[in-house]
């Protein structure tokens, strides 16, 4: 299957409305995985989508599916509500390996990410920072052909109110950030 990423990002823009920045952003990041100059042990990419229901965060995802892989099958889709409680962790980290071990082509998202259990976030982290996990028997599975997607609703008032102070992308994207800050630990969002 041959990638291209100005067929996939002109999908997108047909897909998803009034989201130019993001978009132009995901282009530069797609360009620069598909190009294979991403670690070889990482995901293949590592997006956090952040905005209000209905901005087109998983429109996004299924976009990059059917263009990165030929289809929509290949989105793996988490609710990570499911994923709240201590006992939780080890059935996520089960269940995803699971998942990748059978698509390794695979867009992951992982819808509102900031409801897991911060156990359940640390796994995250060494998928996002290891490309690996280790299935329930205890072989690791790796991440390294797979791009992984974070939403979260977290920051969406600093968009609404940025969005009605008309104020420009960069002091936007700031609130924003100031946000999820708030909510996630800085090592996940530099991920």
């Amino acid at each position: 299957w041959k990638v291209d990423i100005d067929a996939l990002i002109n999908n997108i823009k047909r897909r998803v409305k009034g989201q130019e920045h993001a978009i132009e952003q995901l282009d530069g990041s797609l360009n620069i995985a598909v190009a294979g100059f991403s670690d070889p042990k990482h995901p293949m990419g590592v997006f956090f989508f952040t905005g209000p229901t209905g901005t087109g965060k998983t429109e996004t995802a299924k976009a990059m599916s059917e263009g990165l892989f030929g289809s929509e099958d290949n989105l793996i889709r988490f609710d990570m509500s499911e994923f709240q409680s201590i006992d939780s962790i080890d059935s996520f980290r089960y269940q995803i390996a699971d998942a990748i071990s059978k698509k390794p082509y695979a867009i992951v998202l992982l819808d509102e990410v900031e409801k897991a259990h911060k156990g359940v976030m640390d796994l995250l982290l060494q998928i996002t920072d290891d490309g690996r996990l280790s299935n329930r028997y205890d072989r690791q599975v790796t991440f390294k052909n797979a791009y992984i997607i974070m939403t979260t609703n977290v920051g969406h008032e600093a968009y609404q109110e940025s969005y009605e102070q008309g104020q420009d992308v960069t002091d936007m994207l700031r609130l924003i950030e100031k946000s999820l800050l708030k909510e996630f630990r800085p090592e996940m969002l530099g991920r």
